[in-house]
């Protein structure tokens, strides 16, 4: 079996301090290519520091939406502090992200004004992906998954950015895919890959398993987002990008994933793009 390993975070501790351990743990496990993911300006220059060793490395550079909600970041400078980053960077990036929408981890306070502040920086990174001709890598998450459209809901308000936002078959992945029906499909309908992590393999996980049940399998990428997410077999300890192998066996035995197809649809992505 050979994995790509589409959502890894190396840049981020504890996997940090000893990234080159866990890497070649990894490779061990059959990973073979992995990409390394930028959460703010820090990640996202080691995700470049870290991929400059190895080809098979991919950095994607990005602000996660939570490092928006105290406030003390400005949106247009931090940006384009990411821009002049990727563009310095242009012929070594893989993709923009991990941007999006997260209305889980809200503070008590300012609701409103946080979420237009996520939105907000949320286009900035869809324009930076059109302008650079790379994928995005989108985190979506709340707290509800209405069946219906609901204004003010993450899933459906980064529905409609993306309506607004997107060019024509700009690529884009649900990373760590989660939502109601009705949501993937109308984002897989606008060319959205699904994530797949390890929590997919969780006893009570049954929604994650019915939205890649219902999505084509040339839409499935494969990723660990370690170290967070282990698949069961490890719950409750920090996640390790060797472990991305039993996701993978889950996937191929419980819901007739072909390892194959995830690999040629991440690098169809990542690498042919």
């Amino acid at each position: 079996m050979i994995i790509f390993d589409t959502h890894c975070h190396y840049n981020m501790e504890p996997l940090f301090e000893n990234w080159p351990e866990y890497w070649r743990q990894a490779q061990a496990a059959g990973v073979e290519k992995s990409s390394v993911i930028g959460v703010n300006i820090e990640t996202s220059q080691r995700a470049l520091d870290i991929a400059a060793v190895d080809p098979n490395l991919y950095p994607i550079l990005g602000i996660h939406p939570n490092e928006w909600n105290d406030g003390k970041l400005d949106i247009r400078e931090t940006l384009g502090e990411l821009e002049q980053l990727a563009l310095s960077n242009k012929g070594a990036i893989a993709g923009i992200g991990e941007t999006g929408l997260d209305y889980f981890h809200l503070p008590k306070e300012n609701h409103s004004q946080i979420k237009a502040r996520q939105q907000q920086a949320f286009k900035l990174h869809i324009l930076l992906a059109q302008k650079l001709g790379v994928p995005l890598v989108i985190h979506v998450r709340d707290k509800q998954t209405p069946a219906e459209p609901v204004v003010g809901n993450a899933y459906w308000d980064a529905l409609s950015v993306l309506k607004s936002t997107l060019i024509p078959d700009q690529a884009f992945i649900l990373h760590c895919v989660s939502g109601p029906i009705a949501y993937i499909q109308e984002a897989v309908a606008l060319g959205a890959y699904i994530g797949i992590a390890g929590n997919s393999t969780y006893p009570h996980a049954s929604a994650i398993r019915d939205i890649i049940a219902i999505t084509p399998a040339d839409k499935h990428l494969l990723e660990t987002d370690a170290p967070f997410l282990p698949p069961q077999s490890h719950r409750g300890e920090s996640c390790q990008p060797a472990w991305i192998a039993h996701t993978a066996d889950f996937l191929e035995a419980e819901l007739n994933v072909d390892p194959a197809q995830l690999y040629t649809n991440a690098v169809k992505l990542f690498v042919s793009y």
